[in-house]
């Protein structure tokens, strides 16, 4: 006998969460959208673990997708970066360690996040996401 239930859509789970810092990238691509399509996400940086640093150091992110002629855009804690991705788009994070009243030349990269928009998309869906 056949069934005449729906089948279910198929769920996937997050990655695991345990990155070395944790933006969180909000914005959805939109049923139906082309790879050439445009939309804007918002990439907050919340904190940054495992690192050594004084107190006197704050952290922030440059972001940047790559494009030519494209600039990276700060982005804080208390400053969210808006960025112009397409579904093909890496966004990537630049981290960094500023000591407060030094030049910005002496600040020290502590680490990277590329963040593959169309893998975000496929593995969790539009939306708001944390990884």
């Amino acid at each position: 006998q056949a069934s005449t239930s729906a089948p279910q859509p198929q769920r996937y789970l997050a990655p695991d969460h345990r990155p070395s810092a944790r933006p969180v990238l909000q914005g959805a691509m939109g049923n139906g959208g082309s790879v050439g399509d445009s939309r804007e996400v918002v990439l907050s940086l919340h904190s940054v673990h495992n690192i050594q640093h004084s107190p006197n150091e704050s952290y922030y992110g440059m972001a940047t997708t790559h494009v030519a002629g494209g600039t990276e855009v700060p982005v804080t804690s208390e400053r969210p970066a808006h960025v112009a991705v397409r579904l093909d788009s890496v966004l990537s994070v630049r981290i960094f360690l500023h000591n407060r009243g030094a030049p910005s030349r002496n600040d020290r990269p502590v680490g990277q996040l590329s963040i593959p928009i169309r893998e975000v998309i496929n593995t969790c869906g539009t939306g708001i996401y944390q990884t």
